[in-house]
Order: structure tokens, then sequence, then C-alpha cells
């Protein structure tokens, strides 16, 4: 077996099963669903398993290469050759509305363990800035984060 046949079989073996089959099981299960990946049928993967490298992966950077060309006439192109969009959380919008008056309670709070950490000043303008659309969601995740992790541990 070839080098580069070797890295997706061991992507079948472990990333698959262990990172994202079980991410997309416990997703699925909190919203009491049950999900099928239709293309880890074994005849499809028997059948892939056949298919030579340079057909799956073109130039190094273009991947499912030949899947995506049996589909061309099927899905629009915009869809089939759209960059990786994963599965992030709204956090700026959160923090712009629902989680900003609980962000500046945990944060600004008298008893706050970041205060000696975090400049008070940064942070008031970092939840004023997002309530006006600016993105520090990340951020003040992280902040807070911090700050309860401080509070249960310190």
């Amino acid at each position: 077996m070839k080098k580069s046949d070797r890295v997706l079989y061991f992507d079948l073996l472990s990333y698959l099963p262990d990172d994202l089959l079980y991410k997309v099981d416990m997703a699925s299960m909190y919203a009491s669903l049950e999900a099928r990946s239709p293309l880890l049928d074994h005849n499809i993967i028997e059948l892939s398993a056949k298919i030579p490298f340079e057909l799956k992966v073109k130039n190094f950077n273009t991947t499912k290469y030949i899947f995506k060309k049996a589909l061309t006439q099927i899905l629009p192109k915009d869809n089939l050759y759209r960059k990786k969009m994963g599965f992030s959380i709204p956090l700026s919008k959160w923090f712009k509305e629902d989680l900003n008056f609980y962000a500046q309670s945990i944060l600004l709070d008298k008893n706050a363990g970041t205060k000696n950490l975090i400049n008070q000043d940064y942070v008031k303008e970092m939840l004023s800035s997002c309530k006006k659309g600016f993105d520090c969601g990340p951020k003040l995740w992280s902040l807070i984060t911090l700050e309860l992790w401080l509070k249960k541990y310190f």
C-alpha cells in the first residue's frame, strides 16, 4: 500500500471513528436524533479503496476530487467547492445580545479573580464593542471560562 493510501486508511480507522463520528453521534443524541453517514456504507468504502489516490486528492490540495467531478451536474458549484465551514457557535451574536449581561456580571464582579490579571477598562470596552457588533466573542468566551475556572478552583 502506498504512503498516500496509508494516510487515508489511518483516517478511516482512527480519525473518523474516534473524532468525527463521535462528535456527530454526541450532537445528534443531544437533539434526540439518529444520524447515519450514507457514504460510510461498506460497498462505497470498498469501491473508494479501489480508486487511485490521484483521483481522490488532486495536487494534494483538492480533496474528494472524483466525488466532486461526479456531482458537478447535480449540485451547485458554489456548494460543491466551498471551503469547510465547521460547526462554530455564534459567539459574536450571543455576546451582542443574550450573553452580554451575563458576561458583565461574571467579569466585572467586584470579586472577579481576573480583575487582578486583566484591565477592567479593557473588559468593559470589549463588552461595549460586542454590543455594537464587533467580534469580541472568542476573547470574552476565554475570559469567562478563565473566571469560572478561577472561581471553582481558587
